[in-house]
């Protein structure tokens, strides 16, 4: 897939794309932003590093980046 190019998640359940749609809202971000916080912030809790990046210290890729948008949870 190339950067940049529009994508679907097929089988996303019409409640959860609203869903995503009024927290992307809420947090004053839009909804690609909102979407790469919570997956990249899901892969650091759970310990998964990014593809290519498997050799890197053991710091964790996201845990704090975007605190505002965590303060507001």
């Amino acid at each position: 897939m190339k950067l940049g190019m529009p994508w679907s998640v097929e089988g996303t359940r019409p409640e959860a794309r609203e869903t995503a749609r009024e927290a992307a809202r809420r947090s004053g971000m839009s909804l690609g932003a909102w979407l790469n916080t919570v997956i990249l912030e899901q892969r650091a809790e759970a310990g998964i590093r990014a593809p290519g990046h498997e050799h890197d210290g053991d710091r964790p890729d996201m845990p704090f980046r975007h605190a505002a948008w965590r303060a507001r949870r």
